[in-house]
């Protein structure tokens, strides 16, 4: 077994897991209207291609690549919600987390 292996095999605490982060919120949205969700793998290549420094900074704290119409639909729903929270639960449990402290809000 390769040390990624083993490491997937550890339990995992995840203390302070944010249920808004855009890629969950875009794959929701997009899931429940039927439409592809955002390529994030293509903007993690890009955002690690870049340099250290105030480059990748302002690239991480934009979001440029959000869909703000597709995420104004949350609003629309009160089940979106509970399934919200199942999808960042599940996400845990697939990476082995035992334990998850969910975020809720940019204040949390």
């Amino acid at each position: 077994m390769n040390a990624p292996e083993a490491a997937r095999d550890i339990p995992k605490v995840d203390l302070h897991m944010h249920a808004e982060s855009a890629a969950r919120l875009d794959r929701l949205v997009a899931t429940r209207r039927g439409v592809p969700a955002h390529d994030w793998e293509h903007d993690r290549r890009e955002l690690v291609g870049l340099p250290a420094g105030m480059a990748r900074l302002k690239r991480l704290t934009s979001d440029d690549t959000l869909d703000h119409e597709r995420l104004s639909a949350l609003g629309e729903d009160d089940d979106v919600f509970v399934e919200w929270v199942t999808d960042a639960l599940l996400e845990a449990a697939d990476d082995g987390a035992v334990l998850v402290e969910m975020r809720f809000g940019a204040a949390g």
